[in-house]
């Protein structure tokens, strides 16, 4: 059990395309949390995934909370992968975080 998986899907996502990456202010609140004891994970698949696979493969880790780095270019495929995600587990907690999460606050919010 991880407490808490990061998650920063590309923009490609949502064009049938595939990439995660590592966001940098995610990697510092990552080393916060370590030193706390807290255990977090970056998803970081290596090979294609649809969301469905996307979302199996974040759960497998079991999290308490699934954390999305969001900039303007990424901002849908974190509500869609967020959404799909609530879905198939309403006990995780969603946090966003990034660019965009402070400047559109409200685009995410809805329906998500």
């Amino acid at each position: 059990m991880t407490d808490v998986v990061w998650v920063f899907p590309t923009a490609e996502l949502l064009a049938g395309g595939f990439e995660f990456t590592q966001g940098l202010g995610a990697s510092y609140v990552a080393g916060y949390l370590a030193e706390a004891g807290i255990q977090s994970e970056f998803f970081l698949p290596d090979r294609p995934m649809c969301i469905q696979e996307i979302v199996e493969g974040i759960l497998e880790h079991r999290p308490r909370i699934v954390g999305f780095t969001c900039w303007e270019a990424n901002i849908y495929a974190c509500r869609l992968v967020s959404a799909r995600l609530k879905a198939a587990d309403p006990s995780v907690s969603i946090v966003f975080g990034g660019s965009s999460a402070t400047h559109r606050d409200q685009l995410l919010m809805e329906r998500v």
